[in-house]
């Protein structure tokens, strides 16, 4: 199950002359007592199992070999499960057939002992309600097996303990992962769901469904269909383009606007910084009325009326300066399970680090970095969003728009990424033209899109808002605040979280928004 892990701790271990994790934790024995079992429900099970004709079928989505603790046990389990591949028969006969085929009938106690099991089944009517049993108990003897290893292995020298925490929390993950869903389908049930979906989304009629988490923004949304799940992806830009008031529009439509569970990882701006902007961008009120402290009694309770809608959004927010990408797996896969969180932010990629990387060259390690992004979207099966910076030399080109070479620091990001966006506002560049200019417009350029068309997206752009909106053709506002000074003098609202919730509780490294008191408005 969790065994790829294992192995490449395991020669970490070996190098340092340790002895290897222990791979059955079924045969412990932890201060005397026996390990967590029912051996007459494993009898019972797989009687029921060889009388039944459809038994196979209710426990086979959460049932495994491991789960049984008796070794003979899980040899004939395992015998069920071949012949139910093979679509043959699971019965007393079959199962005494296909164990002698492979050598192991003897082993099991021969075919004496497989009738004696169907003669100990009261009812099949339970199967389900004895499988769950010991897929309890499966789970209480990995669970003491863990702890127990981790135990030890803190007490050696020469064991990174960092190392050891990732290990043991991708071990656990992996664990309810598999217990909680089936990841094995057949080419068969995948057509049918697949077919399914295609049906549903067909049947519906307002024509502009997005199979994964929506932009919010109907053009851009119209080309990638919305983040997919698995996918990763890089939004850069240079600063200046308005890479803040993205994640900004994109958190909000996603947590606020969809109810979809969401974190940040900010390593650039504080919690704070970030609720304001939301509330700029949700309120639809001038940013720089939070940082001035300029806001009017009617402005006030339009935020409150704003704040009302903020704090029951599912978003966290961890604030940590300095964060390695080990740190981002462990606290995102303890969102996965504590709240379930379905789309990650991460701003941005070039102030994270990486532990593992001893050589100092930056630019493998942001290579690095970017693959363990990847990958950690596989394995939680979320989108992940990375901001990027991209390189001065863009800034000496003359048409500014960056391309995928411009991305800073690394040659490997446009090879591991599913999607890279580049964001180009010509308004910023070209502000003393004396030809017309359009305002407050930007582009969104994908430049790369792995599974689906590349294209230009023109939005409009709010500055004074934080935030991107559907092109409108012909925007005016002339006098947008620099995005670069929003977030300065932040003693509106204050560092003692008058309004918006106390700071980010470090134990747990992250801001829940639904902490947010309403009636604390009043405390302006």
């Amino acid at each position: 199950m969790e065994q790829g892990g294992q192995n490449k701790f395991n020669l970490k271990l070996k190098e340092l002359g340790k002895k290897p994790i222990i791979t059955h934790p079924e045969h412990l024995m932890e201060s005397g007592k026996v390990m967590p079992q029912s051996v007459e429900l494993e009898e019972a099970l797989l009687g029921a199992l060889m009388l039944e004709r459809d038994a196979y079928t209710k426990v086979a989505e959460f049932l495994f070999k491991e789960v049984f603790y008796k070794d003979h046990h899980q040899v004939i389990f395992g015998a069920i499960m071949s012949l139910s591949e093979l679509n043959e028969p699971i019965d007393l006969l079959s199962v005494t057939n296909e164990l002698k085929r492979l050598g192991k009938l003897e082993l099991v106690g021969g075919a004496y002992y497989l009738s004696q099991l169907t003669y100990r089944v009261a009812s099949s009517a339970n199967i389900e309600y004895y499988a769950r049993i010991l897929l309890q108990k499966f789970l209480q003897r990995k669970v003491i097996s863990l702890c127990t290893e981790t135990i030890h292995y803190a007490f050696e020298d020469g064991i990174d303990i960092f190392d050891l925490v990732d290990h043991f929390t991708k071990i656990i993950f992996e664990l309810v992962e598999t217990v909680t869903k089936s990841k094995e389908k057949d080419i068969k049930n995948l057509i049918d769901e697949t077919l399914n979906t295609i049906k549903e989304l067909r049947d519906k009629k307002d024509g502009n469904n997005i199979t994964g988490i929506p932009s919010g923004l109907k053009d851009l949304d119209s080309i990638t269909n919305g983040w997919q799940n698995s996918h990763f992806i890089i939004v850069a830009a240079r600063p200046g383009m308005g890479k803040s008031a993205l994640m900004i529009t994109l958190a909000k439509n996603a947590a606020i606007e969809n109810k979809i569970p969401t974190a940040i990882f900010s390593l650039e701006m504080t919690a704070q910084d970030i609720v304001k902007r939301l509330l700029a961008a949700q309120s639809e009120m001038p940013i720089d009325k939070f940082t001035r402290a300029q806001l009017q009694d009617y402005e006030l309770i339009q935020i409150s009326d704003t704040l009302e809608k903020i704090k029951e959004a599912p978003l966290y927010i961890d604030e940590s300066e300095s964060v390695s990408l080990m740190d981002i797996r462990t606290k995102a896969r303890r969102l996965k399970v504590q709240h379930g969180i379905k789309f990650i932010i991460i701003d941005y990629l070039q102030l994270m680090h990486n532990r593992d990387d001893k050589n100092g060259n930056r630019e493998q390690e942001i290579s690095s970095i970017s693959r363990g992004l990847k990958s950690l979207a596989k394995e939680l099966n979320i989108p992940i969003i990375a901001l990027s910076q991209v390189n001065r030399a863009v800034e000496k080109e003359k048409d500014k728009r960056p391309k995928l070479a411009d991305l800073r620091e690394s040659g490997s990001l446009e090879q591991d990424t599913d999607m890279v966006l580049f964001i180009y506002r010509p308004e910023y560049y070209y502000k003393e033209q004396t030809e017309p200019l359009e305002k407050n417009m930007g582009y969104i350029d994908i430049a790369k899109n792995r599974h689906g068309a590349t294209a230009e997206v023109k939005l409009s752009f709010e500055g004074q808002h934080s935030r991107f909106g559907d092109y409108v053709e012909h925007a005016v506002t002339n006098d947008t605040a620099p995005l670069d000074t929003m977030t300065q003098n932040a003693d509106f609202l204050g560092e003692s979280s008058t309004i918006l919730g106390s700071k980010m509780n470090k134990k747990d490294d992250n801001n829940d928004i639904s902490d947010v008191s309403r009636n604390q408005i009043e405390d302006f």
